[in-house]
């Protein structure tokens, strides 16, 4: 059996830095996906933080980084892709090191705003990185095997924290933080060793005082509703871990157990599909595309699984699973079309600002869908289908967008 990731028909410096971007983005995920599965136990039982002022200060993190990677992202106007990245790197790995020895609440309670910054800002950097040292169908390749990369280091990392678990050792969890911590000083380390000429800064008549950049994002109104568009596509992730597993339990006869199997078939799926299924977006119309097509794959995903919930078990079972390869083509699709659209549609000039209010909606997306998704999943079968019809909405919203690259 072949494997999905091919890097032949490009030039051997394109091959090692691409090659750099995947073990390093690996590395990153793995602790990432390690530390999302604990985070939460080790604050109520390694920390002593009570379960509600766990929650609390981890909902306040999601809040301040939702508006303080702003700035942060938009330093890509002023400073080289690489070395904003490699630094946000070595502030979450000093960040997470705190965490992992100051055994206190109130510095816990503090630092976690501060790596919750860092953590919604990574993303949007990689990206821009990737952008600015790969054009075209090498970019896009680049992009899917990043997004391929990551959901297999993610889920690599989960498996081991679900591991930990068995143990039940405060020193286990405690080193389970610094293993997040060195991955993060290992994938900074494999940005330095990029090969190619990558810390080119944008010239001075091009930089834009922040605020002026900003002003001129929100007034590019189709830039604006492709950001919105795509973070309502965006909710394909809370719906496999949130809307799906739920479903369920709730309204299905298929076994609880199928639930990670679920997760796990998605991401295998998404890791075998990601290049092909990415082919050809390095193309505005193909991104937009692509990305309509997402919504109408999501919208299939709900109205099957309002199917398998008025099904028997055998049957349940296969319309689940047929509703979670709709999802993971979505995911797919919409994955390649957000990437080059937020940024091929963004000023050079000014990319650090347009990427900055892209990934606002995005991680906005994403602390409100948990409260969307299980409303819709609690009122039943009207909840979903109304939620099918925000994705087709927004397919047609996004085939209607005009496309002006800057």
């Amino acid at each position: 059996m072949r494997s999905p990731i091919r890097l032949s028909g490009i030039q051997e410096d394109l091959r090692k830095d691409i090659k750099i971007f995947v073990l390093a983005n690996s590395v990153d995920a793995l602790g990432t996906g390690l530390y999302v599965t604990i985070y939460v136990t080790f604050a109520v039982r390694v920390v002593g933080l009570s379960a509600q002022r766990a929650g609390f200060a981890l909902s306040a993190a999601g809040v301040v980084g939702l508006v303080g990677a702003i700035p942060l992202v938009a330093l890509l106007d002023r400073m080289s892709p690489r070395t904003l990245q490699i630094r946000i790197y070595l502030f979450r790995a000093a960040g997470y090191t705190i965490i992992a020895f100051a055994h206190s609440a109130w510095i816990f309670i503090l630092t976690i705003p501060f790596v919750g910054i860092l953590d919604r800002a990574s993303g949007p950097v990689v990206q821009a990185l990737v952008a600015d040292g790969f054009s075209g169908a090498v970019r896009t390749r680049a992009l899917s095997l990043l997004r391929a990369s990551r959901n297999a280091g993610f889920v690599l990392g989960a498996l081991i924290g679900s591991v930990v678990f068995l143990v039940k050792s405060d020193i286990v969890f405690t080193i389970c933080i610094l293993i997040n911590s060195v991955s993060f000083l290992v994938a900074a380390g494999g940005f330095t060793r990029l090969s190619r000429t990558w810390d080119t800064v944008r010239s001075d008549d091009k930089q834009q005082r922040l605020l002026t950049s900003l002003r001129s994002v929100f007034s590019d109104r189709p830039y604006l509703r492709i950001a919105i568009v795509e973070a309502v596509l965006a909710l394909h992730g809370s719906i496999l871990t949130i809307a799906v597993p739920l479903w369920i339990i709730l309204h299905t006869h298929a076994p609880h157990w199928s639930i990670s199997l679920f997760i796990a078939l998605n991401c295998c799926i998404a890791i075998a599909v990601q290049s092909k299924m990415s082919k050809g977006s390095e193309n505005l119309k193909t991104a937009r595309r692509i990305s309509s097509i997402a919504g109408f794959a999501l919208a299939l995903c709900c109205v099957v699984l309002v199917i398998a919930g008025e099904l028997p078990v055998a049957a349940s079972f296969c319309a689940l699973l047929v509703a979670v390869v709709a999802l993971t083509l979505g995911e797919v699709w919409q994955s390649a079309g957000s990437a080059t659209l937020s940024l091929d549609l963004a000023p050079a000039g000014s990319r650090g600002a347009y990427m900055s209010v892209f990934s606002l909606f995005l991680n906005l997306q994403a602390v409100l869908a948990p409260v969307l998704l299980a409303t819709c999943v609690s009122v039943g079968y009207i909840g979903l289908l109304a939620l099918a019809g925000v994705f087709i909405l927004g397919a047609a919203a996004m085939a209607a967008i005009r496309l002006e690259a800057s």
